[in-house]
């Protein structure tokens, strides 16, 4: 799940998401690595790739800074969750109405299987917290249906700041045990990369973890208010870091910005971070908007 361009780039195991979220996020994976979505190229030709460049040019200088980066990635993003919505709609609407209502969203989530211990069933009863704020919040128009637009909002939650923030309060409360209304390293990651079920204590948590806890606390207290986690859960925090690393591996002269020859070159280079993966599915995104 580490590279999904949507809600699934979390760790793993910190992610409560319902069971059609799970395969939804089979999806979301197979359309960041371009896996049989609409037959997409195995690579980008020199073309395709100048072509690519000139849509992440907003300005057309004829470079691409990080913050162009991360606006063509937060588009591309949008592009695929609309889609993603639309298939679902089609899957959930048992009854052809052009909505989804609690009920139809609720029956997928009994394909799980029975729950024969503490630890499921406190997994259940994160599920369904987590659908309620969800549906709660993306009913915008309150009428307890979701069309198309609320789906996406339900299903992909780091596009509507209310649901994303409520859904980080309600985590950060169950994490809290000491109730101080913030959370240590051990209490924000959890068993987050450990075999047993016991959290490690915050001298426990691995380097890696530690340093983005780090980045991610602001006023270097040491601890986490809600805001400062949610720019994790949000997606914000990975989306900078990726697309910084991006960046980095891209920008060969080092000068903070992509150029074309820059740019075309990287492909030939596959086996450096996920380049080729980033290019060709927002290559693919851009083809199905029409804008090539």
């Amino acid at each position: 799940l580490k590279f999904c361009p949507h809600e699934c780039h979390l760790v793993a195991s910190q992610v409560t998401m319902k069971p059609i979220l799970c395969a939804l996020a089979l999806l979301l994976t197979a359309q960041a690595f371009n896996i049989d979505v609409d037959d997409p190229p195995d690579r980008l030709n020199t073309e395709q790739l100048q072509r690519l460049h000139g849509l992440m040019d907003r300005d057309s200088d004829g470079k691409v800074t990080l913050g162009e980066l991360k606006g063509h990635k937060k588009d591309s993003e949008a592009f695929w969750a609309k889609r993603d919505a639309s298939s679902v709609l089609d899957d959930l609407d048992i009854d052809g109405d052009g909505y989804v209502n609690e009920d139809e969203l609720l029956s997928v989530n009994l394909l799980d299987p029975p729950c024969d211990d503490a630890k499921c069933h406190r997994q259940r009863e994160n599920n369904r917290r987590e659908h309620d704020l969800s549906f709660k919040h993306a009913d915008e128009d309150g009428n307890q249906l979701l069309d198309e637009a609320e789906l996406r909002y339900y299903y992909h939650t780091s596009h509507h700041e209310v649901i994303r923030l409520e859904l980080t309060k309600a985590h950060a409360e169950s994490r809290d045990k000491n109730k101080d209304g913030e959370l240590s390293p051990a209490e924000f990651w959890g068993n987050a990369g450990y075999e047993d079920d016991d959290d490690p204590t915050d001298d426990e948590i691995d380097d890696v973890l530690m340093k983005d806890f780090k980045a991610l606390d602001e006023d270097g207290n040491g601890k986490l208010s809600v805001q400062e986690a949610n720019e994790w859960y949000n997606g914000r925090f990975m989306a900078h870091q990726d697309m910084t690393d991006l960046l980095a591996t891209t920008d060969v002269d080092e000068d903070g910005v992509i150029t074309q020859e820059e740019m075309t070159g990287s492909m030939f280079d596959e086996g450096r971070n996920n380049l080729a993966f980033n290019f060709i599915d927002w290559w693919t995104a851009a083809a199905q908007k029409g804008e090539l």
